[in-house]
């Protein structure tokens, strides 16, 4: 305590930790804004570039994992997150801002929970249609981005199971009539972000599983060749 009567807050570590690893930020707002703190409680991050004023403000709004409020747990799953963010989820607690001063985090927290608001509806809606890489790059020609700010690479396909045969990319008449229908989101690493799976007319057992996630590895990774082939024609102005 440097003045006043009051106690710091016992989350003060987390604080400490986002000053040492960006001596950039001069203000810290920590919070737990309903929208947003319902997505970190879900798993689920903000990372999609559904909006251009969010993408150009944050970037993007990773979900750090759960850390025990209070204790140096807190603080070290942020670390690995910090350099590069502005805003970070905290699973099942809350979130945390920061910046060049304290109204410069606390807009970042506004920005953070109508951002979640937006992104709820949607998913009400049933359909979500981020901005794509020419659109990205539009927003760097106009200097309006200095690059383009993708963390990694991310792809979504269906796979399923028609007449015993393990099927890509299903289309509708194929979806109509599949014993078994996935659907995986991986990123360029594997990673899984999503995966949905329904046996419609047949169980499936754990063969078929890995050959449909086989198959899903396949279509993802050319999918992600061809994001990465039109990331690397764009010039970002530096």
């Amino acid at each position: 305590r440097l003045a006043g009567k009051r106690r710091v807050s016992s989350e003060i570590g987390m604080h400490l930790v986002i000053y040492r690893l960006r001596p950039d930020v001069h203000g810290i707002v920590h919070a737990h804004p309903p929208t947003a703190t319902g997505f970190a409680a879900s798993g689920y991050d903000l990372n999609r570039p559904l909006v251009c004023e969010v993408v150009v403000g944050l970037g993007s709004i990773p979900l750090a994992r759960y850390g025990t409020p209070g204790t140096p747990e807190l603080a070290d799953t942020l670390r690995p997150l910090i350099p590069d963010y502005d805003a970070i989820l905290m699973a099942n607690h809350g979130v945390v801002t920061y910046g060049s001063d304290l109204m410069c985090a606390y807009m970042k927290m506004e920005t953070v929970e109508h951002f979640a608001e937006i992104t709820l509806v949607t998913r009400m809606l049933g359909q979500q249609q981020p901005l794509d890489c020419t659109n990205l790059e539009k927003l760097v020609e106009a200097g309006t981005l200095t690059s383009v700010p993708l963390r990694d690479f991310l792809a979504a396909v269906s796979v399923g199971v028609i007449d015993g045969e393990v099927l890509l990319d299903l289309n509708y008449e194929e979806d109509s009539r599949a014993d078994v229908d996935m659907n995986f989101v991986m990123t360029a690493g594997y990673k899984l972000v999503e995966v949905q799976a329904s046996a419609e007319r047949q169980v499936f057992d754990d063969q078929q599983l890995g050959k449909m996630m086989s198959l899903a590895r396949q279509g993802v990774q050319s999918l992600i060749a061809k994001q990465q082939a039109i990331l690397s024609m764009l010039t970002l102005r530096q």
